[in-house]
């Protein structure tokens, strides 16, 4: 009972969600043809899921990946506008926040200057990770990382399709 309560309450909420008048579903996904109550995710998405492939360069597809890909791209404008497309030193006043900008993302696209310093930005780091010994120098490693990097770890794991078969998933080491 309780179940059929919650399929038909969302099943009323996908009709009503809006946000200054815009419905934030696109129903031209919904299909139809299936009972919300029988199998409620294909009711919501079973259009998109007939329509959509995943690009062959793709794990996972989806409209997280999507906006994801287009936000990248419009950053990569934006700093490109900065830098009069990643040619010229940043003709924006010293200190300000466009000059900020620009100078990091010219850092960035500079690989002489990255191929000329090589792992020497990393040495230091380096050479801790070779003098550890136990699995709790390693912890506190990892923690002293955290607390000079604010970065999680050196790596996390995660479990997604797997890059050469998305039927199946496994674990993927992430450098951070």
């Amino acid at each position: 009972m309780l179940r059929t309560i919650v399929y038909t309450f969302l099943s009323l909420l996908y009709l009503q969600i809006q946000i200054h008048g815009e419905t934030i579903i696109d129903f031209t996904d919904v299909d139809r043809s299936i009972r919300p109550g029988d199998d409620f995710f294909t009711f919501i998405n079973g259009h998109w899921m007939n329509r959509t492939q995943i690009p062959p360069s793709e794990t996972q597809w989806g409209s997280i990946y999507t906006m994801n890909s287009d936000t990248r791209l419009r950053l990569k404008g934006i700093l490109d506008d900065l830098t009069q497309n990643g040619t010229s030193v940043s003709p924006h006043p010293h200190g300000s926040p466009r000059r900020q900008l620009s100078e990091l993302y010219l850092a960035g696209l500079d690989e002489q200057a990255i191929e000329k310093a090589g792992l020497q930005p990393l040495e230091q780091t380096l050479i801790q990770l070779n003098q550890i010994q136990t699995y709790q120098e390693l912890i506190l490693f990892l923690i002293q990382w955290y607390k000079q990097s604010n970065q999680e770890v050196i790596f996390r794991c995660e479990v997604m399709p797997d890059n050469r078969n998305s039927s199946i998933n496994m674990a993927h080491w992430i450098v951070n």
